[in-house]
């Protein structure tokens, strides 16, 4: 477990747990892409790119819950806001938009679509009767990464 340690050398962030942020503002960077700033419990800013949670819903002087990711060697804070629908560890359900079987014939490719419509691709061992006529699946959130879930299927409709 790595933490960050703050300039006045106590321990402040901890990977893993989860802290209230302030949304400061949205700024674009150098980079041509826009940028959430996020303000921690002590006062630090932090940037979380903006597209991959825009349809979250969070604007300027709102408090969220992020969990710290990561943290690099180097001391960069990756954080993971709270998913507006998704909990790890919970089922939910998922419409399946398409279905393929990959080039070596061995794998079922599903593309499926999450709340907000974004597309979600999940590979499963080709099984008999389940080639292109899967609908739907039940999916445990494993985690949320991004602003997507990663799932694992836990049935089959």
């Amino acid at each position: 477990m790595k933490s960050y340690l703050y300039p006045d050398n106590e321990l402040k962030l901890i990977e893993g747990v989860n802290y209230h942020f302030v949304v400061l503002k949205v700024v674009e960077l150098q980079d041509m892409q826009k940028y959430f700033v996020l303000v921690d419990p002590f006062g630090l800013k932090h940037f979380i790119p903006h597209k991959p949670y825009a349809f979250y819903g969070f604007g300027p002087d709102d408090q969220i819950m992020c969990c710290v990711d990561r943290i690099n060697c180097t001391g960069r804070v990756y954080l993971e806001p709270k998913h507006p629908v998704y909990e790890p560890g919970k089922v939910y359900d998922f419409q399946v938009i398409k279905s393929e079987i990959d080039k070596n014939r061995k794998k079922l490719i599903l593309h499926l679509s999450d709340f907000y419509g974004n597309i979600i691709s999940l590979d499963m061992p080709r099984q008999a009767g389940y080639d292109n006529n899967i609908k739907q699946v039940s999916c445990l959130v494993q985690r949320v990464r991004k602003g997507l879930p990663e799932l694992k299927i836990v049935r089959i409709f």
